[in-house]
């Protein structure tokens, strides 16, 4: 299982829009009542919420805009310099959103990945929140293969494993989710 942490990797630029054009009262989120599906397909009901910057592969169309946001260039900037530094490829971006998960009254989010075929995934914590982890599972779901605390600033790249997350029991917890092939 090939995983990269690394806590130093965005730029002055990177941190400047971070800090300015998404951690600021004005940044715009918006209401998601789902963050993910049972395996009959019925949705959590677990809301949160999210900004999505590009949308998912699987529900854009071929005539829409691949930004779904007007800052989608700043985030594509944060996803090239993590992998500038760590020496990953991509070819496609398959999605971007920035999501706002608190306590909801669970402690968990559903074992989920993000697409039904092969992707990558980074994850940029936004904020600390020792309590809310990213925890990854084996392929059959049984074992914990590597947890992941949220640490401002931290990148956490990972294939398309199983994972979930630990709700936060106090604060929030701001994410960058990628995937991309």
């Amino acid at each position: 299982m090939k995983t990269i942490v690394d806590d130093k990797f965005l730029s002055k630029k990177d941190l400047h829009f971070i800090e300015n054009g998404v951690l600021n009262s004005s940044f715009p989120f918006y209401w998601n009542g789902n963050q993910c599906y049972h395996k009959d397909g019925s949705p959590d009901e677990t809301g949160f919420l999210s900004h999505t910057v590009v949308k998912r592969v699987e529900l854009r169309s071929k005539d829409e805009p691949f930004f779904n946001s007007k800052l989608g260039e700043h985030f594509v900037d944060i996803l090239n310099s993590f992998c500038n530094k760590n020496k990953v490829k991509y070819k496609k971006i398959l999605r971007i959103a920035v999501n706002l998960t608190f306590n909801v009254g669970r402690t968990k989010s559903l074992i989920h990945n993000d697409h039904d075929f092969p992707y990558k995934q980074l994850l940029v914590y936004l904020t600390d929140n020792k309590n809310a982890p990213t925890v990854l599972l084996s392929k059959d779901k049984k074992k914990v293969v590597k947890e992941v605390r949220p640490k401002k600033y931290r990148g956490f790249m990972f294939n398309n494993y199983p994972h979930y997350m630990h709700m936060p029991k106090e604060g929030k917890r701001i994410i960058i989710v990628y995937t991309f092939v």
